[in-house]
């Protein structure tokens, strides 16, 4: 599975290259689905760990 973080996916989803993102519950974290890459993961900038999202 790919990372990529905020900037990254931007880019990726801007360029048309982001076929689908997957929510997981609770404290979530985002996966995407791109076109060549398969899934990719939201990360961190900082340290590449998953960024967790709180609602």
């Amino acid at each position: 599975m790919k990372t990529l973080d905020v900037s990254q996916a931007t880019a990726a989803a801007q360029a048309g290259g982001v076929l689908s993102a997957i929510v997981k519950a609770g404290a979530f974290y985002v996966e995407l689905e791109a076109r060549t890459a398969g899934t990719a993961v939201l990360v961190t900038s900082n340290n590449r760990r998953p960024r967790i999202c709180r609602a």
